[in-house]
């Protein structure tokens, strides 16, 4: 509990105008799974998405990539993804959907003016997340504690209320590449989330990945597996189909294919960690080739 607690006590203050009771099937249940957000929060996924996955499936494309970002709060993550992709120098048109069930978020990332609070780990207050030259160079700073993102980065996002357990809403939006849904399933009830994996399974093109980040592999295994979604990295798929022979090598973090971050305990010693997943017929689209090794 020590991040969350770490979240609650920076961001009361903040966010108290604000807050509002959710309903507790939706991913965004509590001000916990709102706010716990910051720029260039997971760096290793930025990696693996630019160097990695999103190459394996431009390369086939002759249209933009659609990628969808679920629970994606105030947009700290979209707009992360969009800085990386110059960073990356990721040339392939990406078009961005950053989706979030509570109102007050989007209407947040659409003013693109961020406080402070949200450039720092939320572990380490005192550290800043994302490199200083990133920040001079796509944002300004406006008053002593408060930031502009370039309006052209902003305007290249599409921020949109959407609730993932809701399969019409997401029809609406249309089939993407990749969908990304961080540290939010941990936080529904098990029918919410097979609701929801679902959902987001059926809203994958053919091929697709599904980037599930912060999942508890204990508790959600049987849930991905049902809805026909299997872990690219081999690594993973031991965790989720019981290979003993390769749990070991797992808890050791040989996250060397597609993990997207170290495995972590959190406070009741459940196992956290980050996925790309496929639907099972298309793992052999993927089936680890030597072209995706780190």
């Amino acid at each position: 509990m020590h991040l969350i607690d770490s979240y609650r006590r920076r961001l009361e203050t903040l966010l108290r105008p604000h807050r509002r009771h959710l309903r507790p099937e939706s991913a965004q249940y509590n001000q916990d799974v709102i706010t716990s957000t910051c720029f260039w929060r997971n760096e290793a996924q930025l990696r693996v998405f630019y160097t990695r996955i999103a190459p394996h499936i431009a390369a086939n494309l002759d249209r933009p990539l659609r990628v969808a970002i679920h629970a994606g709060s105030i947009g700290c993550e979209a707009i992360s993804l969009r800085i990386a992709e110059q960073y990356y120098g990721f040339n392939h048109p990406i078009e961005l959907f950053s989706f979030d069930i509570d109102k007050q978020a989007i209407a947040t990332a659409r003013r693109g003016v961020f406080a402070e609070t949200w450039f720092r780990d939320p572990g380490d207050y005192t550290r800043w997340l994302i490199p200083q030259l990133l920040v001079d160079k796509h944002f300004t700073l406006i008053n002593e504690h408060q930031w502009r993102v370039d309006q052209d980065m902003l305007r290249s996002v599409h921020f949109e209320v959407c609730d993932m357990t809701d399969a019409d809403a997401l029809k609406s939006f249309g089939a993407f590449d990749v969908i990304a849904c961080q540290n939010a399933l941990l936080h529904l009830t098990r029918d919410a989330g097979a609701d929801s994996l679902a959902n987001l399974r059926e809203n994958l093109q053919p091929g697709g990945v599904l980037l599930l980040g912060g999942t508890h592999p204990d508790r959600l295994a049987d849930l991905t597996l049902a809805c026909g979604l299997s872990p690219i990295a081999m690594d993973d798929r031991a965790v989720y189909e019981g290979w003993s022979n390769r749990l070991s090598l797992w808890q050791r973090n040989t996250h060397d294919h597609l993990g997207l971050e170290p495995m972590v305990e959190d406070a009741a010693g459940m196992r956290r960690y980050s996925h790309a997943f496929v639907r099972d017929e298309d793992l052999a689209r993927w089936a680890e080739p030597a072209t995706l090794a780190a």
